[in-house]
């Protein structure tokens, strides 16, 4: 099955950039795109590669912080405490220069002060523009902010999430899910939707999108409406959360199925929801 591995850093980068125009969005890259390691008695050293696709120089400050999501799944800073992971977590450098083409390395170490305790701990490493303020073709004046999240859990990560409702309007299909255990819990897999008078039935669905799903590049099933990656954005631990799917085109007013297969944090997802847009 297809996973979208870049699906949670386009997320974190379309959550993050403050007026970023769309073409300069994909001049700076950074890789990987997020970090789960695991957090024992032990420092933790990682590193990521900041690449610099553009034909000028860029400088980027950074800089951590502590963050979760609001209830439109966008990140938002919030105040640290003794067990948030930014306390733990040091940068280096905290400035980088970037020749045009070029690709620096920016390391970071995690070094508990206090014991931590069993369950995910989060952190933000922000990459800021530094430097001369650019101009996008409007005339208007940004700088970027690109954050890439850093998980580091203590203990075996167990995730449970469950979908309590699900909603439909023309744009979106919202899905409700409940994180009742200590880590982060997402989609993985894809989904296809149908027009109710359409759809196959379950078994011949289910074997249409695995079919989908396996092949180098995917492919709706030919009678379905619409499918693609499930979103990958997470639902924190002791959170509950509407995740969206944005079928394209939108949806009319009538009666559709969805099906969606996978996982949901460590529980397999084979499932078809029947829904009705008004």
């Amino acid at each position: 099955m297809r996973r979208s591995g870049f699906l949670l850093y386009a997320l974190s980068i379309s959550a993050l950039l403050a007026g970023l125009p769309e073409a300069f969005a994909f001049q700076i890259a950074v890789s990987p795109m997020r970090f789960e390691v695991p957090l024992g008695n032990k420092p933790v050293r990682r590193s990521m590669k900041v690449i610099n696709q553009g034909k000028t120089p860029l400088e980027v400050g950074i800089s951590v912080g502590h963050w979760d999501l609001d209830n439109n799944n966008k990140v938002r800073n919030i105040a640290p405490t003794s067990q948030s992971l930014d306390q733990w977590l040091v940068v280096s450098p905290l400035k980088l220069k970037i020749p045009a083409g070029k690709t620096r390395t920016l390391r970071f170490a995690i070094r508990p002060f206090t014991r931590p305790r069993t369950g995910e701990h989060r952190a933000m490493i922000y990459l800021d523009q530094g430097g001369p303020v650019r101009k996008g073709a409007n005339g208007v004046s940004f700088r970027f902010r690109i954050g890439v999240p850093v998980y580091a859990n203590v203990g075996k990560p167990v995730r449970h999430g469950s979908i309590k409702w699900i909603k439909a309007k023309p744009s979106q299909i919202g899905f409700n899910i409940e994180n009742s255990g200590k880590y982060n819990v997402r989609f993985w897999g894809n989904y296809a939707i149908w027009k109710r008078e359409r759809f196959p039935g379950s078994s011949a669905a289910s074997r249409a999108l695995a079919a989908a799903s396996l092949s180098k590049k995917f492919r709706k099933p030919k009678t379905a409406l619409d499918g693609g990656a499930l979103p990958s954005t997470p639902v924190l631990p002791g959170y509950r959360r509407t995740i969206p799917i944005k079928p394209k085109p939108g949806l009319k007013p009538g009666s559709y199925k969805i099906l969606m297969q996978g996982k949901l944090g460590d529980a397999p997802l084979n499932k078809t929801y029947a829904f009705t847009v008004d």
